[in-house]
């Protein structure tokens, strides 16, 4: 089997493993809930959702987890602080597992690692994610949890190869010490400044895309309002 020259970090969520060399630790596989229009969720923004039907898809999530031997976890979505609060409060109540934090909203994201925090649930949750769009409140909130563990995104739309990706992982992703959404002006190819380029950040899959320009940002990727190129509506 493939073996990285390198040392390969391993990750210890308490019940199982992450990482190491191919083949090390089984795959985890991560289900979704109570995201945007989810059969089992009525009501979105003040969190109310079919408890049983809830429930029994964690079950039969762990049973394949049990019979596959791969280890599992439960992505959270949540559209409201409300929501985000009594969608974790339901899930450790009746499981022992990790979990991620994720909404289209950061300022709910960040809600989110505040509660684990504050419940005393940190040490198994993750923060979904560290990318190109996360606002500094968001990252301040990450940083100021109790949370050890966060997803980093570094998928990078216009140059999908690994200096793609390094790019990501240097000038985005708070990596960069101005706000990591405001893009160097050097993407717009000289004299073409006027003409709208694609945004070159790859926004969280269920952030809604919205048309922008220099004087409007763009919702999803938060464009610069001084960037020289303008968003082109459905490429971000």
């Amino acid at each position: 089997m493939f073996r990285f020259d390198r040392k390969q970090e391993v990750f210890d969520f308490g019940k199982f493993k992450l990482g190491g060399q191919p083949g090390e630790y089984p795959t985890c596989c991560i289900g979704t809930m109570f995201y945007a229009r989810h059969k089992i969720v009525s009501d979105p923004e003040h969190g109310v959702f079919d408890v049983a039907a809830a429930e029994r898809l964690w079950n039969t999530q762990v049973e394949m987890s049990e019979v596959t031997g791969n280890s599992c976890m439960n992505q959270i979505v949540a559209e409201s602080n409300e929501a985000m609060a009594k969608e974790i409060d339901w899930f450790v109540g009746i499981s022992d597992y990790p979990f991620l934090i994720d909404s289209s909203a950061p300022e709910v994201r960040a809600f989110g690692v505040k509660h684990a925090t504050e419940i005393g649930v940190a040490d198994r949750a993750i923060h979904n994610s560290i990318n190109a769009s996360i606002t500094p409140e968001e990252l301040a909130a990450v940083k100021e949890s109790d949370l050890d563990s966060a997803i980093v995104l570094i998928f990078n739309a216009i140059e999908k190869g690994t200096k793609g990706k390094m790019e990501m992982m240097n000038k985005a992703a708070g990596g960069a010490q101005k706000p990591p959404w405001i893009m160097p002006k050097s993407v717009a190819s000289p004299g073409l400044s006027s003409i709208p380029q694609p945004c070159p950040w790859e926004p969280d899959p269920v952030l809604p895309t919205a048309p922008a320009s220099p004087s409007r940002p763009c919702t999803a990727c938060r464009w610069a309002e001084d960037s020289t190129t303008a968003h082109l509506p459905g490429i971000g």
